[in-house]
């Protein structure tokens, strides 16, 4: 058994290494990052990472503190969102600077730490055409100043998706539903969280009885 087949039989032990998801058995989307096999669970992950590690951004994996969101599409295309270079569609969301350029205000779905703001902000200025951009986390807000005659908005849309992130033009009554989009996410993991502490409290509650009273050797183990 050669040591590839090793490293993926192995990775049905550990989460997927880009959202943290259980990777099913015989999984072979796993992708080699910082020297070492990391099992991913879906192809989707597995672009998201390869993406990543082509970029020479494998740093972003060191520094986050959450896992990211699974993504929704493996290989979105740069046509699905041609919708955004459409000039009423662009007025929505993008203002005319001064000299010719232009500085479009995006939201981002599935920001989590610091490191998704430095991705981001790091692959975005690699697109030809883009001068600047900058993350604000709190409003998972993303502005990028770009030259129109060099880059289309639909390409910042695209190498977002292609990253695993969710765009879509900054509007308040977009930013407050994805608000509490993520509020309900965060409530359902707290109650499944508080679920397994409460079977885990019960537990630890007869074994430090057991300890004061004494307890049966079957049943404490």
């Amino acid at each position: 058994m050669d040591t590839a087949t090793d490293a993926r039989l192995a990775a049905a032990d550990v989460p997927c290494y880009h959202c943290g998801e259980e990777v099913p058995g015989g999984s072979h989307y796993g992708i080699e990052i910082d020297g070492a096999y990391r099992a991913m669970c879906c192809p989707g992950c597995a672009a998201v990472a390869q993406m990543i590690r082509g970029a020479g951004l494998e740093r972003f994996y060191r520094q986050r503190t959450a896992y990211n969101d699974r993504p929704v599409d493996a290989a979105p295309a740069v046509a699905q969102f041609a919708v955004y270079d459409d000039p009423a569609v662009g007025d929505t969301f993008i203002t005319q600077t001064e000299g010719g350029g232009a500085s479009a205000r995006l939201l981002l779905g599935g920001m989590s730490c610091a490191a998704c703001s430095w991705l981001v902000e790091t692959a975005v200025r690699a697109v030809p055409g883009v001068s600047a951009a900058r993350v604000n986390l709190s409003q998972s807000r993303l502005d990028v100043d770009y030259d129109p005659a060099g880059c289309r908005p639909s390409e910042l849309f695209h190498t977002l998706a292609r990253l695993g992130y969710r765009p879509q033009p900054f509007r308040a009554s977009a930013y407050r539903a994805q608000l509490q989009q993520e509020q309900r996410r965060d409530l359902r993991r707290l109650a499944i969280a508080g679920l397994g502490m409460m079977q885990v409290g019960m537990f630890a509650i007869a074994l430090h009885a057991g300890d004061l009273q004494g307890i049966a050797p079957q049943y404490q183990s």
